[in-house]
């Protein structure tokens, strides 16, 4: 192997440690916001439930077929380009992260990942560094934009209706009656977000160390070392929480009582399943999460939605697909001549 291959290979690796560190406090706040807001879990058990149930997707998710991301990551090509592309694309996921985390916005750190590769791959195909097919690009964005739009509008047509038969269901019970057992379903619920959120999180990094790995021309033989390391970054950055999001999700949006609570948490871990598991589709977890408050808090007696916020969560929704793939592209280009060996063709 090449020095600079080598040197672009552990650079890819400290950067998806860092990466997968900073998502999983950042996303940690989708499984654990609810249930400590309505007081159904303590924040230091919810994180420590949210960790373990992580790294639990995680494993489960390397051991399947790894369909989640597969579609903008057939972007990447073969050596030190390949590479260079997975440097870009995770540095700018990263800061995203980092910024919206700081801004207590609740953003997609998978879709900043992908659209920081399709930003590569534009970059790869405009200046003819590596043959890269168009068709590939244009597939890896469709596959984004639907996932963007259908996600948010399921979770929240979901959490709307399933609050009408939970109303009618409890319709003569009084409210210790009725929450009690709400907060009960909010512990189970948020488990079952922070699992589905390590089993998709887990496939995609998987496959970006993978695919880097290959890009590399390393033979390890096992690569047990991927699930290992992706299950240790994403567990510790749970533990870190993101409490900044998690207000935001529980107080600025909209106040939810426990039985709403506990629909919009289902909501977003069986959208988390379904489209991850049936539809291969790469669903965000902040998107599910925010979209499934909402839609139960617009159906209840005192419409408390704030619009205006909600408004900026679609801002930056949109903005994490533009930015992240116009400095995914900056990236790329600016680092092309500093990498050897590569030319068109290679």
């Amino acid at each position: 192997m090449e020095p600079g291959t080598l040197i672009l290979f552990i650079a890819v690796l400290m950067a998806s440690s860092a990466f997968t560190m900073i998502a999983g406090g950042h996303d940690a706040p989708n499984a654990i916001a609810l249930p400590v807001r309505a007081r159904a879990l303590t924040p230091r058990t919810a994180l420590l439930l949210a960790a373990l149930l992580n790294v639990l997707g995680v494993v489960v998710g390397s051991l399947m077929m790894a369909h989640v991301g597969r579609e903008f990551l057939a972007i990447v090509p073969h050596g030190p380009a390949g590479l260079m592309v997975l440097l870009a694309a995770l540095i700018t996921a990263f800061s995203w992260d980092a910024l919206t985390w700081w801004r207590g916005v609740p953003t997609s750190s998978s879709h900043a990942l992908a659209a920081g590769v399709i930003g590569g791959g534009v970059a790869l195909l405009s200046t003819d560094v590596v043959e890269i097919a168009a068709q590939e690009i244009t597939t890896a964005t469709l596959f984004l934009l639907i996932a963007l739009v259908l996600s948010p509008l399921i979770a929240l047509s979901m959490a709307w209706l399933l609050v009408f038969p939970a109303l009618w269901w409890t319709r003569d019970a009084s409210p210790g009656v009725v929450n009690t057992p709400a907060r009960m379903a909010l512990s189970v619920t948020a488990a079952g977000n922070a699992f589905g959120h390590g089993l998709q999180f887990g496939q995609r990094m998987y496959l970006v160390l993978a695919i880097a790995v290959s890009a590399a021309g390393i033979e390890l033989g096992s690569e047990w070392w991927i699930t290992a390391l992706t299950a240790a970054m994403l567990g510790g950055g749970t533990l870190l929480g993101g409490w900044r999001i998690a207000h935001t999700l529980t107080d600025r949006l909209v106040l939810l009582d426990p039985l709403r609570s506990a629909i919009a948490s289902f909501s977003s871990a069986l959208l988390m399943f379904v489209g991850s598991l049936v539809f291969h589709l790469p669903i965000s977890s902040s998107h599910a999460a925010a979209a499934a408050i909402i839609g139960a808090g617009q159906n209840q007696s005192h419409h408390s939605v704030n619009w205006p916020q909600v408004a900026r969560l679609g801002v930056y929704f949109v903005l994490t697909l533009v930015v992240c793939a116009g400095v995914g592209l900056v990236l790329t280009a600016a680092m092309t001549p500093l990498v050897p060996g590569l030319r068109a063709g290679s």
